[in-house]
């Protein structure tokens, strides 16, 4: 909640919540999609690996909010 305007913490908050919620739906769909063409382990790391690119995105967004 630091990184939000006061005035506008409620909206942001709920557009953050609504971009979880998206990733959660996608990457569940992908993993599905890979388990049934693949096996589960193949479903779930590519998920991950993927999910893994996210984080240099994270890092930069700590360190400008300093």
């Amino acid at each position: 909640m630091r990184l939000t305007d006061p005035r506008l913490g409620a909206t942001q908050f709920s557009a953050y919540m609504g971009a979880i919620n998206g990733c959660e739906a996608w990457a569940g769909l992908t993993a599905g999609q890979l388990a049934e063409r693949f096996d589960y382990p193949v479903g779930f790391v590519a998920v991950a690996l993927l999910s893994l690119l996210a984080l240099p995105l994270l890092w930069r967004l700590r360190m400008s909010s300093r």
